[in-house]
């Protein structure tokens, strides 16, 4: 197993702090690969987040809990040793949360994630709108 950074959860603690609210940090280092996928499975994203910590052996990882079941899930970036993935975790109440049955672009939901609206290519490629 790699070695686990020792400041992510010097980290998780000063974010924190940092965030609006009542926050608090709650670190776990895992002795074996499959330790890891308790937490892992509650990403609330099937994005980059979720293959790294699904992906990789991290050794530890950090979970940040806040008002209104807000979780946060933090963990090293694979490859990257000075920083840090971070992703929302599904909340706690059932009512709240899709059924794990499908992914969410099958389910009619979507992870809170940001998105780019459409462009328009028409806009772009009109030699008339061009100043």
């Amino acid at each position: 197993m790699p070695s686990a950074r020792t400041d992510l959860d010097i980290f998780a603690a000063g974010l924190a702090d940092g965030l609006p609210g009542a926050w608090t940090s709650e670190y776990h280092r895992h002795l074996t690969y499959p330790d890891q996928f308790p937490v892992a499975e509650q990403i609330w994203d099937t994005g980059h987040v979720s293959y790294v910590a699904t992906g990789f052996v991290l050794g530890h990882d950090a979970v940040l809990r806040g008002p209104d079941q807000q979780h946060l899930y933090l963990a090293d970036r694979p490859r990257y040793p000075h920083q840090f993935v971070v992703a929302p975790l599904e909340p706690d109440d059932a009512a709240i949360k899709p059924p794990r049955s499908r992914p969410p672009s099958a389910r009619g939901w979507h992870s809170p994630r940001p998105h780019s609206p459409p462009v328009d290519r028409e806009v772009f490629h009109d030699e008339a709108n061009v100043a």
